[in-house]
């Protein structure tokens, strides 16, 4: 699947979800106007796509995925580090660490066998992500119905419905987000055979370009001083 389309899905999938979650309120204060058998599917998409990108700019996402996209970089950052294989003090781990990505995708984008493999980590991207607005969603809309709306036909109804939906989602968030780290797994270790040195040059030429005084004193830091010597 191209990228251009899981982005656009990204975009659709939680703007359809919030359309759909309000649909029943619409329908119970406005009557036939929002009988969603009478609504064109155009009307309906474009609609769910604006508010799915009122959504994205929002990054409410974020306060789900940011836990699990930390976990996932890590992961990355320590393999990458491993392949580099050479002693850094904390202060360069640090700037590596800002930009470990970056030479992450630089590496994949410039190889087609990690390209091919690439395709599979932004698929399960559209389940780790969706599965984050189902539950985001999920937990707004049990509160809406069970104690906002409750006068809606089946409130009740909906409310534990969006609850379990919730519920649902935030375990298959946990499926995906160590389907994502065994896919980026997979991609590490072919860097780790095949790539080394491209990863070596990148981190070298990133901490050639550290402040030499910084780098002096990470390495101090790391030192433990002559009091606590002392105190030993």
């Amino acid at each position: 699947m191209e990228q251009t389309t899981l982005k656009y899905l990204r975009i659709l999938i939680p703007g359809l979800i919030f359309y759909l979650g309000f649909y029943p309120i619409f329908k119970y204060y406005f009557g036939d106007v929002y009988d969603i058998k009478s609504l064109d599917f155009s009307f309906v998409t474009v609609i769910s796509i604006l508010i799915g990108g009122i959504y994205y700019q929002l990054n409410f996402q974020y306060l789900i995925t940011s836990f699990s996209l930390k976990k996932i970089n890590n992961n990355i950052f320590d393999h990458l580090v491993r392949a580099y294989g050479k002693d850094i003090n904390q202060y360069q781990k640090n700037e590596l660490k800002q930009r470990h990505m970056t030479v992450f995708y630089r590496i994949i984008d410039n190889d087609e066998s990690l390209k091919k493999k690439a395709n599979n980590v932004y698929f399960n991207g559209i389940f780790w992500t969706s599965s984050a607005d189902f539950f985001l969603f999920g937990l707004v809309f049990w509160v809406i119905y069970r104690f906002i709306f409750s006068d809606v036909d089946d409130s009740r109804l909906f409310s534990d419905l969006f609850l379990s939906l919730a519920v649902l989602s935030i375990f298959l968030h946990v499926i995906s987000v160590r389907k994502h780290i065994t896919l980026s797994n997979d991609q590490l270790r072919f860097i780790d055979v095949h790539k080394k040195k491209e990863v070596t040059e990148y981190f070298d030429n990133i901490l050639q370009q550290l402040p030499k005084h910084s780098i002096e004193e990470g390495s101090e830091g790391n030192r433990p001083s002559k009091k606590r010597i002392l105190k030993r």
